[in-house]
């Protein structure tokens, strides 16, 4: 999924930071949700990962810090899990 805006490529994970530096938070969790979902298809935890921080950016943007705190512990501790596998 790529869309192109200003000649330029935007992945799923970039995406929703265009939208929502433009305040549009709801198509935003949109592109994001849509992105995960990507991602847990071909099993892509790492993508996983970058979602969970996507929705707590989001969060943080909207003043809900409570969701934002629980993404990012939700992405920081998937990220861990990773590093762990491979021995970083």
């Amino acid at each position: 999924m790529f869309c192109i805006t200003q000649t330029r490529r935007l992945s799923p994970f970039q995406l929703h930071a265009a939208v929502a530096s433009q305040s549009n938070y709801e198509r935003a969790v949109t592109l994001v949700k849509e992105g995960l979902t990507l991602c847990r298809e071909r099993d892509d935890q790492w993508g996983i990962a970058v979602s969970y921080g996507n929705f707590a950016w989001i969060a943080l943007r909207q003043d809900d810090l409570t969701q934002a705190v629980t993404m990012l512990m939700e992405s920081l501790t998937l990220r861990y899990e990773i590093s762990e596998r491979v021995g970083r």
